[in-house]
């Protein structure tokens, strides 16, 4: 039997006009929204009355990685931990208002285990757009990130990263990853070390690249590539990739910026995962931190944030990959800078936080993101619509979501203010909605 509600007293940020319209009402019915109105609501439903609040789009975060961060460390205490934080990754996602979310680098096995408890009701999380492990050569970028051996192998359901050296081992990556339901392929392309005291990594040749990108066509499944300097991203424009993550670390040309504009090319730029290093979080000392982080990555991550406090030696960072803190300050400068000009250009800009890519990059705090893609220089209705209505065009996903209109699943986010005039709203989720379903209302 179908179920309709009547959602009502709302103010609406639709994701398609630049103000918010004042006393609105949504009809839902079977997941997705039938009707918009305003006025006197009709009484065709279940009454849901939001008490004046202001109703916007449901976020999409594009670009997460849902499994981490739980520990630095592979021991028993480390993998008990696992388990809870993942559930609360997902959890903080729903918090703060994200209702979709794309992952860029997980294990098969894991993506598999997380969206079944959320199918099950087992956890509370976003619906996930996945490209499973992302693809890299070995001992390319993320140099850091192991190959598990067997048995670990199976215990994480595969690998974080496939290793691959040849164009033939690279299409099989891809087809191995689509075959477990990978919506998106992703690659690397890093060639200068962003790590203290650590040599340059290696990348694909252009046979792979092209490989990679031919498979994933054939599949019908769109490219993300990462990258973290300017070479990349001419790389990333150059095969023509449907998405790429990061913005250099140093400065583009304007050629560069055109060349990415007329291909067509979208970037989730992913500011916030370097300015938390930058600018180490003072909130992770206090009790916010909990909020955030089970008992043992809490542990772990304050210890991470003390040793960045405390100074780097170079005979540490030979035992373990620690940013250059000397010289990321001046490169996070130059990637707002790009990203600045990028969107002076009129190129497509989505939201992604990177969360689990990085120590201090926690889930819950999307806000902080669109925080910095309006100090690049776009309106609060620019940063809003990256997080909404362009995020759903980037992850070919705006038939069905990132604005509300009649038609589209009826996923919404109701907010104590008007997030047009006031973006610290958007840390007062009062309740959100995924596919007609209240998943979680403030105090309950």
């Amino acid at each position: 039997m179908t179920t309709t509600r009547i959602f009502h007293s709302f103010a609406l940020f639709d994701g398609v006009n630049s103000q918010v319209r004042p006393d609105c009402w949504l009809e839902v019915a079977d997941g997705c929204i039938r009707r918009v109105g305003g006025g006197p609501h009709p009484r065709s439903g279940e009454a849901v009355d939001l008490g004046g609040r202001t109703v916007i789009p449901g976020l999409i975060d594009a670009h997460v990685h849902l499994a981490y961060p739980f520990t630095t460390k592979l021991d028993p205490v480390s993998a008990l931990a696992a388990t809870p934080q993942m559930k609360l990754n997902l959890a903080n996602c729903i918090r703060s208002g994200v209702t979709t979310v794309r992952d860029l680098a997980c294990t098969p096995g894991l993506m598999r285990k997380m969206k079944g408890w959320i199918k099950k009701g087992d956890a509370i999380g976003p619906r996930i757009v996945c490209a499973n492990a992302a693809i890299s050569l070995p001992q390319g970028y993320p140099e850091f990130v192991p190959t598990y051996p067997w048995p670990l192998n199976h215990l994480m359901g595969g690998q974080v990263i496939e290793r691959a050296r040849t164009p033939n081992q690279v299409q099989d990556a891809v087809r191995r990853m689509v075959a477990q339901d990978a919506d998106w392929v992703k690659t690397m392309h890093t060639d200068r070390s962003i790590w203290l005291n650590r040599p340059d990594p290696p990348i694909f040749d252009d046979a792979c690249f092209e490989a990679l990108v031919d498979e994933a066509r054939k599949l019908d499944r769109p490219v993300a590539m990462h990258h973290l300097w300017a070479s990349g991203f001419r790389k990333a424009v150059e095969l023509g990739v449907d998405s790429i993550e990061h913005a250099p670390l140093d400065t583009l040309t304007n050629e560069d910026i055109a060349r990415m504009v007329d291909a067509g090319v979208s970037i989730v730029p992913t500011l916030e995962v370097i300015a938390s290093i930058v600018d180490l979080p003072d909130w992770l000392d206090t009790a916010e931190g909990e909020d955030y982080l089970c008992p043992e990555p809490l542990k772990q991550t304050r210890g991470i944030l003390a040793i960045y406090r405390g100074g780097i030696t170079p005979e540490m960072a030979k035992k373990e990959y620690y940013d250059d803190l000397s010289k990321l300050p001046r490169r996070f400068s130059a990637m707002m800078a790009n990203v600045g000009r990028l969107h002076r250009a009129g190129a497509t800009i989505g939201c992604g936080t990177d969360s689990g890519g990085a120590p201090f990059a926690v889930f819950g705090r999307i806000h902080a993101e669109i925080d910095n893609l309006m100090e690049v220089g776009m309106t609060p209705f620019e940063a809003l619509r990256s997080a909404t209505a362009v995020n759903a065009r980037i992850l070919h996903l705006d038939a069905k979501l990132g604005t509300i209109e009649p038609g589209k699943l009826a996923d919404f986010v109701v907010l104590d203010g008007d997030p047009l005039m006031d973006t610290t709203a958007l840390q007062r989720v009062q309740a959100v909605v995924k596919g007609g379903a209240i998943v979680h209302w403030r105090g309950k």
